[in-house]
């Protein structure tokens, strides 16, 4: 699944998220894989209260191991995933990005909540799933009330803040921290139909320290303008 553009959302219902998995009643889903796949933002219009989200999980049954591979999600107004109540829930090789960095590829257009301000400040990862796995996967923005089980090679940029969150603390402490990045540093992915691989590489991305992700490769853009304004 490919969506390249993003969009404003205009929806009395409310169902506005750029793609969703949802169960039905007495019909709990087990064993569903995302791969190649690449999520662009949906901004919810001006003065709504829509619960927009890039991927979102939810249902009336449960559903249990997922598992996003080789995938790119950027946040929409709420998060780039809402992970729901989902177990088992599992980013391999996958890049999420959520906070303001979202806005850099993705300008918030006109009539959109967040446009007179000129960005949105989405979640990476929003909701309660459990026994979560990141393996060589990076996560830009603040990743919610999931509960991590393991990590290996990957990356976030947000510290737990509150006692409610003492457990990703616990969990995560061998991540690395990019809550500092190069001001004119930004990601950019390609896309394209069916399975892919990011291309090239990146560089220093925190502080002066060279880190090369293996299996994983960005690539990276240079913008004129200041990126400050994304870093608050």
């Amino acid at each position: 699944m490919v969506v390249p553009d993003a969009n404003v959302k205009y929806d009395v219902n409310n169902n506005a998220d750029t793609a969703a998995f949802r169960t039905g009643s007495n019909a709990p889903v087990s064993n569903v894989r995302f791969l190649g796949c690449y999520f662009a933002p949906s901004y919810r219009e001006a003065g709504s209260k829509a619960h927009t989200d890039s991927l979102q999980f939810s249902g009336a049954s449960t559903y249990s191991n997922i598992q996003l591979e080789n995938t790119v999600a950027f946040g929409s107004t709420n998060a780039a995933i809402q992970v729901g109540a989902a177990s088992h829930y599992a980013f391999v090789r996958t890049l999420i990005i959520g906070s303001k960095m979202t806005c850099v590829r993705y300008p918030v257009p006109a009539g959109a909540d967040g446009y007179s301000l000129g960005f949105v400040n989405p979640n990476a990862v929003n909701g309660a799933a459990t026994n979560a796995t990141a393996i060589n996967s990076i996560i830009i923005g603040s990743i919610g009330s999931t509960r991590w089980a393991f990590q290996s090679g990957s990356t976030i940029s947000y510290v737990p803040q509150t006692d409610d969150d003492s457990d990703l603390a616990a969990n995560l402490n061998t991540l690395l921290n990019l809550s500092e990045f190069i001001s004119n540093d930004i990601f950019q992915v390609q896309y394209q139909t069916g399975e892919w691989k990011f291309q090239t590489t990146t560089n220093e991305l925190i502080h002066d320290t060279m880190y090369t992700f293996k299996k994983f490769k960005i690539m990276k853009k240079y913008f004129r303008e200041s990126m400050e304004c994304f870093l608050v």
